[in-house]
């Protein structure tokens, strides 16, 4: 039986390294998976044991600082995974080191100016948005946060670039069960807001610290320097050469964090904490579904910028093969979510929170066209950024008039319908644009 077994496993082994796509998506996305179940640990624990003001606070001040980190992210990681590449193929590696340094200069000043912003606007946000005068700590704990995430990106990016999909694995899934430790201790012996808040940026904090750590094996992998004597210099002209690049993939990156958490934002300013709290549940229940998808983007896109690079013939079979797995997996997933939510959230987050439930199930809509994940970084890497900013900030227009339009009337399912039709038409125009018929032959 053992000898079964053994054989049984090799050929497993034998396999995924023939597929190494595969593989990379499939231990990230576990990896995911347990980061994501450590995110609901925490929204039961703290939906269970705040109140439902309390709740409603903090998810507003969450989406607050959310949405004003979209405005001075570069979405550098974008970029290093179009150009690193191609520049490693043309051998120019001091290019592509400082490419990575001028990455993380730009961030961690954009990092540093959001947090700054959201320090000294802390009690007008909690006076006027809010609308709770005493919610102002709550925000100032929270407006570190921008600086903290703004290394994490390019420090991700440089490890798959490098293959090191295990390692970011295991990273991010130990990283999510100690974000779940801090917070659980945090709501259980203190039980505030401000407690919760604290944990979340020390739990960014010691993430951060060992992704640090990690960074140095992989820029070692890549022959990347960008700390060596000489790269200084070339910072600037690199980022200058690759400043059209730079800015579309920056404003391309505000309309999508504003996409993410307009919707909570909008209706917090049009109602209260108590309305904005079972939505704010909703949202960030449903917002794991696009975690879990994420490694598969996440893989997907270096595969693509090389397929491109290397102008491979097989791009167009792979990219066939990818649609149809993902609708196979992914399609029945997201209607067996929508069947089930009745039967998931009252029971774990307690009965206040029914009203969750409809929206949930109106926001797992907007995944269903996401087995077409791959025409966003198909279009990145062919250059097309001009388009998608454009089209990005479209869909932000239909998610604004819709909510701004409906809200008012129906509450959180106008919020959820808004996202919906913002996503449909984001999908629409990729669609058009690729024309999926010719990019994948029958």
């Amino acid at each position: 039986m053992s000898s079964v077994s053994t054989a049984s496993t090799s050929k497993t082994l034998v396999w995924y390294k023939r597929h190494p796509v595969v593989f990379a998506s499939g231990i990230l996305s576990v990896a995911t998976l347990i980061d994501g179940l450590a995110m609901l640990g925490q929204v039961a624990l703290t939906a269970r044991l705040l109140s439902k003001e309390e709740f409603g606070l903090l998810g507003m001040a969450l989406g607050w600082t959310f949405v004003a980190a979209a405005f001075l992210d570069f979405r550098v990681w974008e970029v290093m995974t179009i150009m690193i590449p191609k520049w490693q193929a043309k051998k120019k590696l001091r290019r592509a080191s400082a490419l990575v340094a001028g990455c993380f200069l730009l961030e961690l000043l954009g990092g540093l100016i959001t947090s700054g912003i959201l320090i000294t606007s802390a009690w007008l946000a909690a006076a006027y948005y809010a609308k709770t005068p005493d919610a102002v700590l709550l925000f100032l704990i929270l407006a570190v946060q921008p600086l903290l995430m703004s290394a994490d990106e390019p420090a991700r990016t440089v490890l798959k670039l490098a293959g090191q999909f295990r390692t970011l694995a295991i990273w991010r899934g130990l990283s999510g069960l100690g974000q779940l430790a801090l917070v659980s201790a945090a709501v259980l012996s203190i039980g505030s807001p401000e407690a919760v808040a604290g944990a979340i940026v020390v739990s960014w904090i010691a993430r951060l610290v060992v992704l640090a750590l990690l960074l140095r094996g992989a820029l070692c992998r890549l022959k990347l320097k960008p700390i060596a004597s000489g790269i200084r210099r070339l910072i600037l002209p690199t980022l200058l050469s690759q400043r059209s690049l730079l800015t579309t993939t920056m404003f391309s990156s505000i309309a999508g964090r504003l996409n993410n958490r307009l919707d909570v934002v909008i209706l917090g300013f049009l109602s209260s904490p108590e309305v904005v709290a079972p939505y704010d549940l909703a949202r960030r229940l449903t917002s794991q579904a696009g975690l879990i998808l994420g490694p598969i983007e996440q893989v997907v896109f270096p595969r693509i910028s090389k397929m491109i690079a290397t102008e491979d013939a097989q791009r167009d079979q792979f990219l066939k093969k990818l649609t149809m797995g993902l609708a196979a997996f992914l399609i029945p997933g997201i209607f067996l979510a929508i069947l089930a939510c009745p039967y998931i959230i009252p029971p774990v987050f307690g009965n206040n929170f029914n009203s969750a439930v409809l929206p949930a199930q109106i926001l797992l809509l907007a995944y269903l066209p996401t087995p077409l994940l791959w025409m966003r970084p198909l279009l990145a890497a062919r250059m097309e950024n001009r388009f998608l900013l454009i089209i990005g900030y479209a869909s932000v227009s239909v998610q604004l008039m819709v909510g701004l339009a409906l809200i008012p009337s129906h509450g959180y399912v106008a919020s959820a319908l808004s996202v919906v039709a913002a996503q449909a038409f984001w999908w629409c125009a990729l669609v058009f644009r690729t024309k999926i018929q010719n990019a994948t032959p029958r």
